[in-house]
């Protein structure tokens, strides 16, 4: 199940400007986090 922070993920995808890159520069960093966790 998705917790909280599904929720404000949605809900600052939905307030942005352009959700898509958004979207991108959220799963850029996340790949980025977890490279650097390795």
């Amino acid at each position: 199940a998705v917790g909280y922070d599904a929720f404000l993920i949605g809900e600052s995808l939905m307030k942005a400007a352009s959700p898509g890159q958004a979207l991108r520069t959220l799963m850029k960093d996340a790949v980025a986090e977890k490279a650097s966790a390795n």
